[in-house]
């Protein structure tokens, strides 16, 4: 794949950085996702990562990781795994599975929302190649976003989600991007939000 791709020097440029992952932080307006799942009884948590979860699996660099030998390879599909509060104030990961529909993206992954949240937290981490880490941060509204590293993973996307606010009748929130610069660069993170964009107003 390497010596076929676009971005070979790049990719060579970049790979053995000590941090080789760069974020960017943006204001995504989603009234229209909110006002359908407001008008359709829905977790607007889950309406939200269903049209992320679309989106991820439309950019490439969004499914592309490295191997043990730091070649780069596209996995097939992408899932989500998230934070979900638990009454304690504490947080689990939930495991989700992606769905191309709506309705069963939600009917599947709101049984595994509430699994998670009755769990004990962080007690079975199950991390696969497969998934993209989000964070939920629904009580802030923040400009930048610092995630905690293992030395490990870095070539998974990291998505946050913060506070969702309504102003005049739009309604905005925070996201936060992290990808490995060695795959992907800040028009990546563009086609994701256009990708949402678009799967948000086909909402019908």
């Amino acid at each position: 794949m390497i010596e076929t791709w676009a971005r070979k020097n790049h990719f060579n440029f970049y790979k053995n950085f000590t941090d080789p992952s760069f974020n960017i932080c943006f204001s995504m307006e989603i009234t229209k996702a909110y006002e359908y799942a407001k008008d359709n009884e829905m977790s607007l948590f889950l309406v939200l990562m269903f049209l992320s979860s679309q989106a991820c699996n439309s950019v490439e660099a969004f499914k592309t990781r490295l191997d043990t030998d730091n070649r780069p390879y596209i996995v097939n599909r992408v899932e989500p795994s998230a934070t979900v509060a638990q009454e304690n104030g504490l947080f689990n990961f939930c495991n989700m599975v992606h769905h191309c529909r709506l309705s069963d993206f939600i009917a599947a992954n709101s049984q595994l929302v509430d699994a998670a949240k009755a769990e004990e937290p962080l007690a079975n981490v199950d991390n696969r190649d497969y998934q993209i880490f989000y964070s939920i941060t629904p009580w802030l509204s923040f400009t930048g976003y610092k995630h905690a590293h293992s030395g490990s993973g870095s070539d998974i996307p990291k998505i946050v989600f913060g506070k969702v606010e309504e102003v005049d009748g739009k309604v905005t929130m925070p996201v936060s991007v992290e990808l490995h610069h060695a795959i992907a660069d800040a028009i990546d993170i563009a086609k994701y939000q256009e990708s949402f964009t678009e799967y948000m107003q086909s909402l019908a």
